[in-house]
Protein backbone atom coordinates (compact mmCIF):
# COMPACT_ATOMS: atom_id res chain seq x y z
CA UNK A 1 0.00 0.00 0.00
CA UNK A 2 1.42 3.39 -1.00
CA UNK A 3 1.80 6.38 1.31
CA UNK A 4 -0.99 8.21 -0.51
CA UNK A 5 -3.36 5.26 -0.07
CA UNK A 6 -2.58 5.11 3.65
CA UNK A 7 -3.25 8.85 3.97
CA UNK A 8 -6.55 8.48 2.14
CA UNK A 9 -7.62 5.65 4.44
CA UNK A 10 -6.79 7.78 7.47
CA UNK A 11 -8.85 10.67 6.12
CA UNK A 12 -11.81 8.37 5.42
CA UNK A 13 -11.61 6.98 8.96
CA UNK A 14 -11.52 10.47 10.47
CA UNK A 15 -14.53 11.51 8.40
CA UNK A 16 -16.49 8.55 9.76
CA UNK A 17 -15.81 9.80 13.31
CA UNK A 18 -16.73 13.41 12.47
CA UNK A 19 -19.41 14.67 14.87
CA UNK A 20 -21.42 17.61 13.56
CA UNK A 21 -22.79 18.29 17.08
CA UNK A 22 -19.60 17.88 19.13
CA UNK A 23 -19.66 20.14 22.19
CA UNK A 24 -16.32 21.60 23.27
CA UNK A 25 -14.71 23.05 26.38
CA UNK A 26 -12.21 25.94 26.49
CA UNK A 27 -10.57 25.93 29.92
CA UNK A 28 -9.19 29.47 29.78
CA UNK A 29 -10.80 32.54 28.19
CA UNK A 30 -9.74 36.07 29.15
CA UNK A 31 -12.52 38.10 30.77
CA UNK A 32 -12.33 40.74 28.03
CA UNK A 33 -13.41 38.10 25.49
CA UNK A 34 -17.19 38.09 25.04
CA UNK A 35 -19.45 35.29 23.91
CA UNK A 36 -20.22 37.31 20.79
CA UNK A 37 -16.52 37.47 19.93
CA UNK A 38 -16.16 33.68 20.29
CA UNK A 39 -19.15 33.18 17.98
CA UNK A 40 -17.58 35.60 15.48
CA UNK A 41 -14.24 33.73 15.53
CA UNK A 42 -15.85 30.31 15.07
CA UNK A 43 -17.99 31.60 12.20
CA UNK A 44 -15.10 33.45 10.52
CA UNK A 45 -12.90 30.34 10.68
CA UNK A 46 -15.82 28.24 9.34
CA UNK A 47 -15.74 25.92 12.34
CA UNK A 48 -19.43 25.80 13.07
CA UNK A 49 -22.70 27.52 13.94
CA UNK A 50 -22.87 27.97 17.71
CA UNK A 51 -26.16 27.45 19.52
CA UNK A 52 -25.07 28.89 22.86
CA UNK A 53 -22.06 29.37 25.15
CA UNK A 54 -21.90 28.91 28.91
CA UNK A 55 -19.26 30.85 30.85
CA UNK A 56 -18.01 29.66 34.25
CA UNK A 57 -15.97 32.21 36.18
CA UNK A 58 -12.61 30.98 37.53
CA UNK A 59 -10.00 32.50 39.85
CA UNK A 60 -6.28 32.08 40.46
CA UNK A 61 -4.01 33.95 42.84
CA UNK A 62 -3.22 36.41 40.07
CA UNK A 63 -6.30 36.86 37.95
CA UNK A 64 -9.87 35.99 37.01
CA UNK A 65 -10.86 34.26 33.79
CA UNK A 66 -13.67 32.20 32.28
CA UNK A 67 -14.04 28.60 31.22
CA UNK A 68 -16.31 28.25 28.19
CA UNK A 69 -18.67 25.40 27.29
CA UNK A 70 -19.63 25.74 23.62
CA UNK A 71 -22.68 23.97 22.16
CA UNK A 72 -23.25 23.83 18.40
CA UNK A 73 -26.21 23.65 16.09
CA UNK A 74 -23.71 22.01 13.74
CA UNK A 75 -20.07 21.94 12.66
CA UNK A 76 -19.15 22.79 9.08
CA UNK A 77 -18.04 19.58 7.38
CA UNK A 78 -14.65 20.34 5.86
CA UNK A 79 -11.19 18.77 6.02
CA UNK A 80 -9.90 21.41 8.44
CA UNK A 81 -12.61 20.58 10.98
CA UNK A 82 -12.16 16.84 10.45
CA UNK A 83 -8.51 17.27 11.42
CA UNK A 84 -9.42 19.55 14.34
CA UNK A 85 -11.85 17.01 15.79
CA UNK A 86 -9.27 14.26 15.37
CA UNK A 87 -6.85 16.31 17.50
CA UNK A 88 -9.56 16.99 20.08
CA UNK A 89 -10.32 13.28 20.46
CA UNK A 90 -6.64 12.27 20.58
CA UNK A 91 -5.24 12.66 24.13
CA UNK A 92 -1.70 12.67 22.71
CA UNK A 93 -2.38 15.75 20.59
CA UNK A 94 -3.22 19.35 21.46
CA UNK A 95 -6.07 21.08 19.64
CA UNK A 96 -5.79 24.84 19.37
CA UNK A 97 -7.73 27.65 17.76
CA UNK A 98 -5.72 30.81 17.07
CA UNK A 99 -8.14 33.70 17.51
CA UNK A 100 -5.65 36.59 17.47
CA UNK A 101 -2.12 35.53 16.55
CA UNK A 102 -0.24 34.57 18.68
CA UNK A 103 -3.16 34.19 21.13
CA UNK A 104 -5.02 30.87 21.01
CA UNK A 105 -7.59 28.79 22.86
CA UNK A 106 -6.94 25.22 23.97
CA UNK A 107 -9.87 23.05 22.85
CA UNK A 108 -11.13 19.96 24.69
CA UNK A 109 -14.20 17.82 24.09
CA UNK A 110 -17.06 18.49 26.47
CA UNK A 111 -18.39 15.03 27.33
CA UNK A 112 -20.83 16.19 29.96
CA UNK A 113 -24.60 16.17 29.61
CA UNK A 114 -26.10 19.03 27.63
CA UNK A 115 -28.57 21.01 29.72
CA UNK A 116 -31.25 23.10 28.05
CA UNK A 117 -30.85 26.75 29.00
CA UNK A 118 -33.33 27.65 31.76
CA UNK A 119 -34.18 24.02 32.45
CA UNK A 120 -33.93 22.84 36.05
CA UNK A 121 -31.45 20.09 36.70
CA UNK A 122 -33.00 16.68 37.18
CA UNK A 123 -33.40 15.48 40.77
CA UNK A 124 -32.56 11.91 41.66
CA UNK A 125 -35.40 9.92 43.16
CA UNK A 126 -34.10 7.99 46.18
CA UNK A 127 -37.53 7.35 47.68
CA UNK A 128 -37.39 3.73 46.57
CA UNK A 129 -34.66 3.06 49.19
CA UNK A 130 -36.20 1.15 52.10
CA UNK A 131 -34.89 -0.38 55.29
CA UNK A 132 -33.02 -3.67 55.09
CA UNK A 133 -35.98 -5.49 56.66
CA UNK A 134 -38.25 -4.42 53.78
CA UNK A 135 -35.93 -5.38 50.91
CA UNK A 136 -36.81 -8.35 48.76
CA UNK A 137 -33.52 -9.34 47.08
CA UNK A 138 -35.42 -10.99 44.21
CA UNK A 139 -37.67 -8.03 43.42
CA UNK A 140 -36.16 -5.24 41.31
CA UNK A 141 -38.70 -3.12 39.48
CA UNK A 142 -38.09 -1.19 36.26
CA UNK A 143 -38.40 2.02 38.30
CA UNK A 144 -35.64 0.84 40.65
CA UNK A 145 -33.44 -0.03 37.68
CA UNK A 146 -34.02 3.43 36.17
CA UNK A 147 -33.11 5.10 39.46
CA UNK A 148 -29.89 3.08 39.67
CA UNK A 149 -28.96 4.11 36.13
CA UNK A 150 -29.59 7.77 37.00
CA UNK A 151 -27.35 7.51 40.07
CA UNK A 152 -24.60 5.92 38.00
CA UNK A 153 -24.93 8.67 35.38
CA UNK A 154 -24.73 11.39 38.06
CA UNK A 155 -21.60 9.87 39.57
CA UNK A 156 -19.95 9.46 36.16
CA UNK A 157 -20.71 13.10 35.26
CA UNK A 158 -19.30 14.32 38.58
CA UNK A 159 -16.10 12.39 37.87
CA UNK A 160 -15.95 13.98 34.40
CA UNK A 161 -16.25 17.49 35.83
CA UNK A 162 -13.41 16.82 38.28
CA UNK A 163 -11.23 15.40 35.45
CA UNK A 164 -11.77 18.57 33.42
CA UNK A 165 -10.77 20.70 36.41
CA UNK A 166 -7.59 18.65 36.91
CA UNK A 167 -6.76 18.89 33.19
CA UNK A 168 -7.18 22.63 33.38
CA UNK A 169 -4.80 22.79 36.34
CA UNK A 170 -2.16 20.90 34.35
CA UNK A 171 -2.37 23.26 31.38
CA UNK A 172 -2.40 26.53 33.27
CA UNK A 173 -0.53 27.72 36.35
CA UNK A 174 -1.58 26.12 39.61
CA UNK A 175 -4.70 27.96 40.75
CA UNK A 176 -5.35 28.87 44.34
CA UNK A 177 -8.33 27.22 45.97
CA UNK A 178 -8.53 29.93 48.63
CA UNK A 179 -11.52 31.39 46.79
CA UNK A 180 -13.55 28.15 46.84
CA UNK A 181 -16.44 28.11 49.28
CA UNK A 182 -15.49 25.23 51.58
CA UNK A 183 -19.07 24.62 52.69
CA UNK A 184 -20.19 24.27 49.07
CA UNK A 185 -17.34 21.88 48.28
CA UNK A 186 -18.18 19.83 51.39
CA UNK A 187 -21.84 19.65 50.35
CA UNK A 188 -20.95 18.32 46.90
CA UNK A 189 -18.52 15.73 48.25
CA UNK A 190 -21.06 14.58 50.84
CA UNK A 191 -23.77 14.23 48.20
CA UNK A 192 -21.50 12.11 46.03
CA UNK A 193 -20.45 10.05 49.06
CA UNK A 194 -24.09 9.43 50.06
CA UNK A 195 -25.02 8.43 46.51
CA UNK A 196 -22.16 5.95 46.34
CA UNK A 197 -23.31 4.40 49.62
CA UNK A 198 -26.90 4.18 48.39
CA UNK A 199 -25.76 2.52 45.15
CA UNK A 200 -23.59 0.01 47.02
CA UNK A 201 -26.50 -0.75 49.33
CA UNK A 202 -28.84 -1.38 46.38
CA UNK A 203 -26.36 -3.65 44.60
CA UNK A 204 -25.72 -5.62 47.76
CA UNK A 205 -29.37 -6.20 48.63
CA UNK A 206 -30.46 -6.99 45.07
CA UNK A 207 -27.45 -9.24 44.50
CA UNK A 208 -26.24 -7.09 41.60
CA UNK A 209 -22.60 -7.28 40.56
Amino acid sequence: MTTIEIMMQNVIQMEKLFNINMSIYIPHVFTNITKEHIIYVFETLRIGKINHIDFVSKMTTNNTYNAAYIHFDYWYNNITNVNLQEKIRNPEKEARIVYDDPWFWLILENKGSKNITGERKKCLDLSFITSKEDVDPFELTSKDQQNMEEINHYLEYSEFEREQELMEDDVYENPSFNYVDSSYAYMLEKQIYDLRNELSYIKHNYNII
